[in-house]
């Protein structure tokens, strides 16, 4: 291991005056500048001679073979706050860099060249980061905490040290009071190593740790040569938000601290509006109002010209979703530990990396994407099912959707069978909200049936005909889309009323395989109607006037509507 890093730091931060401030500053960017063009050529020189670095991305479920586990949030004072998330922040961006980083046998792993150049532009941000002695604010401050974990972790599996610096002052609590660190510094202080057998590296970020891990087929042969441990007691950093020496340039003063609770607007759901009202959090805007940016809006319009091609509109409106969260997650401040967010944008900041770090609350405006999966599976094989078919979103999106939610601190839903569905798989952060119902409101009942949705297989139009053709059922349809040109073809037909819709309607009936959010059906009760639902529509069993028949069930479909016909005729 070659020492290329600069002249030792002094023991005490000396007391400068403003111009010997800068010309130090200025002294230690030179010699700087002038090592990184030196690990510029020396890199250059190791490619030639045949060193290969780590570059491929994979996912593993190999056994951990190490693992190093360390706090995020150690610093509590208000005045240390923007720099402590600001490390986290710098950690979140890293980590989403390594995550799933293949070592092969051969291959050296580098810290630098798996991350790249903390910078503004890729992302990064002030943070604390120990100089010379002081605790100062740095872009990308903070990923020595990721660099100390990989070395712990290195160590621990028995990797060949190439390249690894110590701090030259101990963070208190930090893995140097133990001789586990290891410093970094772009790009001429590295963290390099290399193994005999493959592995992969895991780096993520849960709501309050850091967690590093490697992962292998086989257990790796130990060093032949341990690395040493310096067990030496090395002094304390100086920080520089307590410092008293006002003319040091790198000197950080108190600013302000940015929200800390960050929250995603969604429109149509007064569910979620009274939950965050209840808990004083203001939001900055709400409902269709919210800023739309320019992507989101042309693939919703791309979406709605695609109506009758089920995949690719479903297509266009999941990266409009994806679009939202890019725009929403843009204007988050970096001091943000706490987000509330839809289940719409939970696959893109998972993949972004953006829920690390922080407690995430889920709203859940749709069920999760496997349960969704699940219900359709059930009868994707109905010659009427094209839509079902086609209702699907790519794996990864179920895997990382599904895995924020198991790091989600609560997950939010009126939907009773999604708080079912998501309990009994080990979700036990679910907090199961009141519908919003409407006031109550007199109706002028009639003998129509009313289906408050588009005539598609996972709404059970197919059911609800055959049901009406039995009965000889007068129907009216709400939604336009259909699963094929005269679906309705031997039923009769009530145009919906365009001043008021529930007039003549008697009941409602929404036999549906999915569905989200059962507006029409609680309106239906507010007025005193029958309805017949089935279990996916998420409406509580023991609401009066509510019957639900099961899903795909059309002979119990056919008998709560002769009962409830009956019933109104009486």
């Amino acid at each position: 291991m070659h020492d290329i890093s600069p002249l030792p730091a002094p023991s005490v931060p000396a007391a400068s005056g403003w111009w010997t401030s800068r010309l130090q500053a200025l002294d230690f960017a030179w010699r700087a500048e002038g090592l990184r063009w030196m690990r510029r050529g020396r890199d250059l020189v190791d490619r030639w001679n045949g060193t290969r670095f780590a570059t491929t991305r994979s996912t593993s479920q190999d056994p951990v073979r190490a693992e190093c586990i360390t706090p995020l949030w150690t610093q509590h004072a208000p005045h240390e706050w923007p720099l402590t998330a600001g490390k986290v922040h710098n950690l979140r961006t890293a980590a989403s860099r390594l995550d799933g980083l293949v070592v092969a046998p051969g291959e050296v792993f580098s810290f630098w060249h798996a991350i790249g150049a903390p910078t503004r532009r890729r992302g990064f941000v002030p943070g604390r980061e120990l100089r010379e002695g002081c605790l100062i604010a740095s872009i990308g401050g903070g990923l020595c905490q990721l660099s100390n974990a990989l070395y712990a972790v290195a160590v621990d599996a028995g990797a060949r040290i190439v390249e690894r610096h110590p701090h030259s002052r101990a963070v208190p609590g930090s893995q140097a009071e133990a001789g586990r660190d290891a410093t970094v510094f772009w790009n001429y202080l590295d963290l390099r190593f290399a193994l005999p057998q493959r592995v992969v590296v895991e780096a993520r970020l849960d709501g309050e740790r850091l967690i590093v891990r490697l992962r292998g087929a086989s257990p790796p042969a130990r060093s032949a040569r341990p690395v040493p441990i310096e067990l030496g007691r090395r002094p304390p950093a100086h920080d520089c938000l307590d410092c008293a020496q006002a003319d040091c340039l790198r000197r950080v003063g108190s600013r302000p601290v940015g929200e800390r609770v960050a929250v995603m607007p969604v429109a149509g759901w007064p569910e979620f509006d009274t939950w965050i009202a209840a808990r004083g959090i203001r939001l900055r805007a709400t409902g269709p109002n919210w800023p739309t940016g320019l992507t989101e809006r042309w693939h919703r319009l791309a979406a709605r010209a695609c109506r009758h091609r089920p995949a690719r509109r479903q297509r266009h409106l999941i990266a409009a979703d994806d679009a939202r969260a890019s725009a929403w997650l843009a204007r988050v401040p970096i001091e943000a530990d706490e987000l509330i967010v839809p289940v719409d944008a939970l696959a893109e900041l998972q993949r972004r990396g953006a829920l690390g770090g922080r407690r995430v609350t889920v709203m859940m405006t749709r069920s999760p994407l496997r349960m969704l999966h699940q219900q359709l599976d059930g009868q994707a094989g109905e010659p009427t099912a094209a839509g079902l078919r086609e209702y699907r979103a790519p794996d990864w999106r179920v895997d990382a959707e599904w895995k924020a939610l198991r790091g989600a601190v609560r997950v939010l839903t009126p939907h009773h069978a999604v708080a079912r569905w998501l309990r009994t798989r080990g979700l036990h952060q679910v907090g199961l909200l009141d519908w919003d119902r409407p006031a109550a409101a007199p109706s002028a009942c009639g003998g129509t049936l009313l289906f408050p949705a588009s005539s598609l297989a996972r709404k059970g139009a197919p059911e609800l005909r055959e049901a009406c053709r039995a009965l000889g059922l007068p129907l009216a349809v709400l939604g336009r889309a259909s699963e094929s040109p005269g679906f309705w073809r031997g039923i009769e037909q009530v145009p919906l009323d365009a001043e008021d819709p529930w007039r003549g309607v008697g009941a409602v009936v929404l036999p549906a395989h999915v569905e989200h959010a059962p507006r029409w059906l609680l309106q239906g009760l507010a007025r005193g109607l029958p309805v017949i639902a089935t279990p996916a529509c998420g409406l509580d069993p023991r609401t009066p006037g509510l019957r639900l028949v099961p899903a795909g069930d059309t002979l119990a479909l056919t008998l709560a509507l002769y009962e409830t016909a009956a019933s109104d005729h009486r």
